[in-house]
């Protein structure tokens, strides 16, 4: 069944997804979009997606990423435990978090202006990838 790798029990839907490596300009702070691994089914474990694409890091810098990380090396925000609550420092720890974290989400959003990038895939899934390329250096040619 080729189509049943593309079904995503959460978006109950025949999905893809895309990574992006995203970080803030030296200066200025404005999103600039790195890299872009190729497209996968949208069934993958976003944890899974990141360990197969083998992207790194250069010394010094920080990876942060959201709460679908957890269990890897990379920065991600605290998460409430289950039958507790989070205390006022690991609150106020998550809002630090997510304010240098918004920069970064700008710049993938800004591919979704494209609206190929955002909206149903109608196309072959082969060219999926370098759709998503494109319009990430559309987004990047926008904000230079």
């Amino acid at each position: 069944m080729k189509k049943r790798r593309f079904y995503s029990g959460k978006k109950k839907a025949h999905t893809t997804k895309n990574q992006v490596v995203v970080y803030r300009r030296p200066g200025d702070g404005r999103p600039v979009i790195a890299a872009v691994p190729a497209s996968r089914e949208g069934r993958v474990h976003d944890k899974k997606l990141s360990d197969e694409a083998r992207m790194t890091t250069p010394r010094g810098i920080k990876r942060s990423v959201d709460t679908g990380y957890q269990g890897t090396v990379m920065e991600t925000p605290r998460k409430k435990p289950k039958c507790k609550q989070l205390t006022l420092e690991q609150k106020q720890a998550n809002r630090a978090f997510s304010s240098k974290r918004v920069k970064v989400e700008h710049g993938a959003g800004a591919m979704k202006r494209y609206a190929i990038a955002g909206q149903r895939w109608r196309n072959p899934r082969k060219t999926r990838t370098i759709i998503i390329k494109n319009a990430a250096g559309l987004a990047n040619w926008a904000a230079a």
